[in-house]
């Protein structure tokens, strides 16, 4: 007896990923448990007062959200050294995807802001037969090649929680947002930073600054707590001190070392 077929077709299951749904595989498939380790010299080239703008800078003053957006992802995908490289293979439309950009032009306001952080030495493209692949270069915009940060005084840098990604921080943080945020991440816990002299440590306007804070304050990511410190320099002794602390998922304990009568105190 002939064994019957079943003329049915079983029903394809008709979804199509979401941003979510790329930004979780982007996050996977990078293999990192908590955070991103980004060098310091992104923020500023150097330490104190007279650092200046550094690459962070740059992205503010153009306005240039989507490049940002970009290279952090890029980071974030780009661990292990492939090819000789760091390097990250770039489809349109997976691309387009995970930075919450739709319609006929994203794919050409992706292909612009590669073009972008390629003249700013942050990357290069290597062309394939599959499509484009990038090879990272270093934070610092020198154009050299890129390599996970070491640490240490030769090397520092700051951890980027993947929560930045996975709580949709980097799709509902305006730019100053970002911006302050980043900053935060690579000051110390607890840190004093009046943003008139934001200018001098980060290259961007105190107007930023305020809106930056201001942002990160509302969307409950940090606080300020306003103190009287004793300053041997101030007219009367002492002066007022607006102190900074991000809060989860980007809070960071104190240590010994850290205790707020110890916190850079910017002058």
């Amino acid at each position: 007896m002939k064994r019957r077929v079943s003329g049915t077709i079983r029903s394809v299951e008709n979804t199509t990923a979401t941003r979510r749904d790329t930004i979780e595989a982007f996050v996977f498939r990078s293999k990192r448990r908590r955070s991103v380790g980004i060098r310091q010299s992104f923020l500023q080239p150097g330490r104190g007062s007279r650092a200046g703008a550094g690459v962070l800078a740059w992205f503010v003053r153009r306005k240039d959200e989507i490049a940002l957006d970009l290279y952090l992802l890029l980071i974030l995908r780009g661990r292990g050294a492939r090819y000789g490289g760091h390097f990250v293979d770039v489809q349109a439309g997976t691309w387009t995807r995970a930075l919450g950009r739709e319609g006929a032009s994203a794919s050409q306001l992706l292909s612009r802001a590669v073009r972008r952080l390629e003249e700013h030495r942050l990357m290069k493209r290597v062309k394939t037969r599959k499509g484009v692949r990038i090879e990272l270069l270093k934070e610092d915009g020198s154009g050299a090649a890129y390599s996970p940060p070491a640490g240490g005084p030769n090397d520092p840098y700051f951890q980027l929680p993947l929560e930045y990604w996975l709580a949709d921080h980097y799709m509902k943080l305006s730019m100053p947002g970002k911006a302050m945020l980043l900053i935060a991440l690579g000051e110390q816990p607890e840190f004093e930073l009046p943003v008139i002299q934001v200018p001098k440590f980060y290259g961007l306007s105190p107007e930023t600054a305020v809106r930056g804070f201001d942002e990160l304050v509302r969307a409950g990511l940090a606080r300020y707590e306003q103190r009287v410190i004793k300053d041997p320099m101030a007219p009367l002794g002492r002066r007022a001190v607006k102190f900074w602390r991000l809060l989860p998922p980007y809070q960071r304990e104190l240590t010994v070392d850290e205790t707020p009568a110890r916190v850079r105190r910017v002058k």
